[in-house]
């Protein structure tokens, strides 16, 4: 973040992020930090998220429910019991459907733009 093509920069890894007190074999010592000297030769944006609430939201009714979860979890390979366990911690006021707001997945089009909030304005 922040360098653009041509810059050089010095990333130091702790030993708590990279190798530990183990190490890795020879070369690097347990509780060793990490530097890495790198050079930026391209950027490229970063695709934006699928919006993910349209996809599982099959019939468009601007909510989710059980059935929509389970079929949207069969193609993910999550299993139905994690797809259930899902559904219920994020149907909050317990209506039976996860609403938009509810719903903490990616949920954006384009630019990052809330695409409900755009779906709803006359």
């Amino acid at each position: 973040m922040g360098l653009c093509p041509g810059s050089k920069a010095t990333l130091v890894i702790a030993p708590d992020l990279g190798y530990g007190d183990e190490g890795s074999g020879d070369d690097i010592p347990g509780g060793a930090t990490l530097h890495f000297d790198i050079e930026v030769v391209h950027v490229s944006e970063t695709p934006p998220l699928p919006n993910v609430f349209m996809q599982m939201d099959t019939d468009s009714s601007g909510s989710l429910t059980l059935e929509e979860v389970l079929w949207f979890a069969q193609g993910t390979g999550a299993s139905q019991n994690q797809a259930a366990q899902t559904f219920r911690s994020q149907d909050i006021d317990g209506d039976g459907v996860i609403s938009w707001h509810e719903f903490d997945g990616p949920k954006t089009g384009p630019m990052g733009v809330d695409v409900k909030s755009l779906k709803d304005e006359p």
